[in-house]
């Protein structure tokens, strides 16, 4: 958590570090929370859905490279631990991939009604700001 964030913080971030920050928000998403708080956070996740798309279908093709895909559209992996060691590998390199975005401001005070796992702070907390 950070003190005297800007509201407005565009950052490089890795596609592995987007994929949390929209798992961590949605521990938040379906609750009950002010209006403001709600658009911040539907405006975020739609820039991470659009950036994790692509990676999804990025994932896609490794695992038809890696591997392929079940008649029931299922995707496997070949099981061969260097064809496995070869995909891990092709993974990391396209998670690691970076993208500017926009990240907003949470206020803890925006939050401090809610009943919150503590994943949640884990996996968000560059978006926090301690203003309590």
């Amino acid at each position: 958590m950070t003190k005297n964030k800007k509201s407005t913080n565009i950052q490089e971030l890795t596609i592995l570090e987007i994929d949390n920050l929209q798992r961590g928000l949605s521990f938040i998403g379906e609750m009950d929370i002010e209006v403001s708080l709600s658009y911040k956070i539907g405006k975020f996740a739609h820039q991470c859905n659009e950036i994790l798309k692509v990676s999804d279908q990025q994932k896609k093709k490794l695992f038809e490279k890696h591997g392929g895909e079940e008649k029931n559209g299922k995707l496997t992996l070949a099981t061969s631990s260097e064809t496995y060691a070869d995909f891990m590998k092709d993974m990391e390199v396209l998670m690691s991939q970076k993208e500017k975005i926009t990240l907003p401001e949470i206020k803890l005070s925006s939050l401090k009604n809610l009943k919150i796992k503590p994943v949640f702070f884990d996996l968000c907390d560059r978006l926090i700001v301690d203003d309590l």
